[in-house]
Formats: structure tokens, C-alpha cells, sequence
């Protein structure tokens, strides 16, 4: 094979490749801004962040936050307090503020209502 052929071909597998890599960040992460003029029922988080989501985390733990599936469709947003089985979590609100919908409303949290996961929040 040819230098140029050989070449060509790298480039073609190099786009190919990073072509899965976007798709694969597209499906699995998501940024989500909060709304400048809202609240936020977790003092660690603020009106106007934007928040980098895992949409499919494989493991969450005590201190993470989750979005989950309120009744009626919702998305909720608590930190989780305490673990069952890494099944199910019980999650809370922290900002008297801002109220929110947490588990001692709703009880614990399935893993087929989650969301996705907190990754980091940013300020811009």
C-alpha cells in the first residue's frame, strides 16, 4: 500500500472514530441550564448554572445529585442522602428558600425514575 493510500484510508478511520466518539457523548451526557429567574432547591447550586448530566449513570452514591421523575411527568432535583441497595435512593432538598420535591413527599427513589446524575455545575 502506498504512503498516500495509507494515508487516506487513517483519515477516513480517524473522522469514522471521531464521528462514535460525538454520538456516544451526545447519548450519554447532556447540559442542562438552570433558569436565570428561578430558584434552586439545593443551596450548592444557583439561578443560572449550567449543570453537565450524566444520563446514564452506572453507579450513584451519598452527596450525588440526581434528576429524577416526579409524578405527572416532572423532573425533580435532590442530593441523595442515603443509599438502599444502589436500587433505590432517598433524596432531599436543602434550600428552605426553594422548595422542592424530595422523598419525604415521595419515599424512595427507583432507579427507573432517575434521570441522570450531576457531574459538575458551571457558572458562566
Amino acid at each position: 500500500m502506498s504512503p498516500a493510500r495509507l494515508q487516506r484510508v487513517l483519515r477516513v478511520l480517524t473522522l469514522a472514530l471521531a464521528g462514535v466518539g460525538v454520538l456516544y457523548l451526545w447519548n450519554r451526557y447532556e447540559l442542562i441550564d438552570l433558569p436565570e429567574g428561578g430558584c434552586s432547591p439545593l443551596r450548592r447550586l444557583r439561578a443560572g448554572n449550567t449543570l453537565w448530566v450524566d444520563l446514564k449513570p452506572a453507579h450513584i452514591a451519598v452527596g450525588d445529585v440526581l434528576f429524577f421523575e416526579l409524578p405527572g411527568g416532572e423532573i425533580g432535583l435532590a442530593e441523595v442522602e442515603r443509599s438502599r441497595d444502589g436500587e433505590a435512593w432517598w433524596v432531599a432538598c436543602d434550600d428552605p428558600a426553594c422548595p422542592g420535591t424530595d422523598s419525604e413527599e415521595l419515599g424512595w427513589i427507583p432507579r427507573e425514575r432517575v434521570h441522570g446524575r450531576l457531574l459538575m455545575a458551571f457558572d458562566f
